[in-house]
């Protein structure tokens, strides 16, 4: 028949054939249905979650005595804060420049 292409049966299991193809997704579904984007859900403790908020306190209660409450001239209330961020965020900053990733900082 014209317009038509027979196929053996190590074709249809070939990397590239329609069937092979449909077959890996819903192989991929299947083992990524319990996930959310690819990584397991994890439990995060109440501890880290109050370290957390704690520590955004702390940053905000630092910058705003900083800036707003001190007497200093501007330039050292301005290096202050940057002392104030780097301290807070050092982790994140390094991390970030550990992955060359310069425009998330």
């Amino acid at each position: 028949e014209k317009g038509t292409v027979a196929t053996s049966p190590k074709s249809a299991t070939s990397p590239r054939s329609p069937t092979r193809r449909r077959h890996l997704e819903q192989q991929f579904t299947k083992s990524n249905n319990s996930t959310s984007g690819g990584r397991a859900r994890r439990r995060v403790p109440w501890s880290f979650v109050w370290i957390q908020i704690a520590s955004v306190g702390a940053l905000i209660l630092l910058t705003y005595l900083l800036l707003v409450v001190s007497n200093a001239p501007v330039v050292l209330r301005s290096a202050g804060s940057l002392v104030v961020f780097g301290v807070f965020l050092r982790f994140q900053i390094g991390e970030e420049i550990r992955r060359q990733r310069l425009d998330r900082i």
